[in-house]
């Protein structure tokens, strides 16, 4: 075996994948949100940068790392196929992102406590339904289109659309049973998020990087993406909270029922202006990529130069800091900057120790998360609302107080032991469902791609 060939994947990109999707299930999932939790599992009040701060960045920056390994058989090349590839997935993740955000379709939370059970009952199998509706989809999309590449299309293809016919009707199911239960309202529906964010950054990210092409011209794009949002940012508004031109932007063209509210006020920390620099941030990634594995005669070089450039990175956020503050809720081009060169020496951290050194005994569980990454963090939100969905009362200091499935295991907790310990161990437990699910998956060699 070659050098060529031992490096043709490079494992370390998978399980610093894994570890950020590992990550972003524990920031988001504490014990409860009214309670303490550790420091480092929050995120900054406003200005500066906590771990948990660092882990939306990371994922960005091994999607951009991931397009150039994705895109290698057809030499980068920004051909139709390649366009129509890119727009598809696109707008596939923007769409889960909404079907997650909107499940479980009914306002749960005003059905009778002893009717609870239904809720829970009909959310199981509408992701039993929807489960299997968007994998039969999936799976078939991978199959190759032709009877003479492969003798079983035909058979293949009335299975997907079986699976399919089955997991609409799973889906439809629950609606009957849930007559007189009131819909969850569009009115005041966030159009962006967590996964609009990575639809649109994947997207513009992606034409970007294979119309540009060459390092240089990346670069340029690069500093003039961070340039234009710090001017642009400085000349209309200010870094604060309420002042901030991405505010402005957003509560013009979503308004305020369709923007996040979890500051106090109207602001949305994954809005359209602050999607710009977040671009960056994918540029970071697949120029990281490119240098990985376009050559691969000497990895310890590249190793070496991926981690320099990422602490000349670092260098150069801190050192713009002062003027336009490291702050993940604006994305700030100082924090592009410093996160994506953190991110650039992890990168390298894991390949020395994974694709050099071959250390990987401990790597299976990372792994895991990270060959099937979206699919295991919307499995995580469906998990968290089918919990939520499950609720009943129970006596409290003299009277009654509804509690969730989740709720009371946190309680139970925080009993024995601190309550920052057992938010954590919550969150963690979420952690270990997600893999014993997708374990199988991973054993099987099953990606399902979104």
């Amino acid at each position: 075996m070659t050098q060529t060939q031992q490096f043709k994947r490079f494992l370390s990109l998978d399980i610093l994948r894994g570890l950020t999707v590992a990550s972003m299930i524990t920031v988001n999932n504490p014990g409860s949100w009214g309670e303490p939790t550790f420091a480092p599992l929050r995120h900054a009040a406003w200005d500066g940068c906590t771990p948990t701060d660092l882990v939306f960045p990371f994922f960005l920056f091994c999607v951009g790392a991931s397009i150039w390994f994705a895109y290698r058989k057809s030499n980068h090349e920004l051909t139709t196929p390649a366009v129509t590839k890119i727009l598809k997935r696109g707008l596939l993740i923007f769409l889960v992102g909404h079907l997650v955000g909107y499940y479980p379709f009914y306002r749960f939370g005003e059905i009778a406590p002893e009717q609870s059970w239904l809720g829970c009952l009909c959310s199981i199998v509408q992701i039993l339904g929807l489960g299997l509706s968007i994998g039969s989809m999936v799976w078939f999309s991978n199959q190759k289109k032709s009877e003479e590449l492969d003798p079983d299309y035909k058979r293949r293809r009335a299975w997907a659309w079986t699976l399919l016919g089955v997991g609409l009707v799973l889906a439809i199911l629950p609606f009957p049973l849930l007559l007189g239960t009131p819909l969850k309202s569009l009115s005041s529906w966030r159009i962006l998020g967590v996964f609009p964010r990575i639809a649109i950054c994947f997207t513009v990210g992606a034409l970007l990087a294979l119309w540009l092409k060459t390092y240089k011209r990346i670069s340029i794009a690069l500093v003039l993406i961070l340039a234009v949002y710090w001017i642009v940012s400085a000349m209309f508004g200010d870094f604060t909270l309420e002042g901030n031109l991405a505010r402005t932007i957003d509560l013009a063209i979503l308004g305020d029922a369709h923007m996040y509210h979890g500051e106090g006020i109207a602001f949305d920390p994954e809005g359209l202006w602050s999607t710009l620099p977040a671009i960056g941030t994918v540029l970071l990634g697949y120029m990281s990529g490119k240098l990985m594995g376009e050559s691969t005669e000497d990895v310890k070089r590249n190793i070496i130069t991926l981690a320099a450039v990422g602490g000349l990175l670092i260098t150069l956020g801190l050192i713009m800091n002062p003027y336009f503050p490291i702050n993940k809720k604006l994305w700030s081009s100082s924090y592009v900057l410093y996160a994506g060169g953190l991110a650039m020496q992890v990168w390298a951290l894991f390949a020395f120790l994974i694709d050099v050194r071959k250390k990987t005994k401990w790597t299976t569980f990372f792994a895991v998360f990270g060959t099937n990454a979206l699919f295991t963090y919307c499995l995580s939100t469906f998990f968290v609302k089918v919990w939520g969905q499950s609720w009943f009362r129970v006596p409290m200091d003299g009277g009654e107080r509804k509690m969730t499935v989740f709720s009371a295991w946190f309680t139970t907790l925080k009993e024995v032991m601190p309550v920052e310990l057992a938010s954590f161990l919550c969150a963690l437990s979420l952690v270990a469902l997600c893999w014993l699910v997708a374990l199988p998956l991973y054993k099987r060699k099953i990606y399902i791609k979104l």
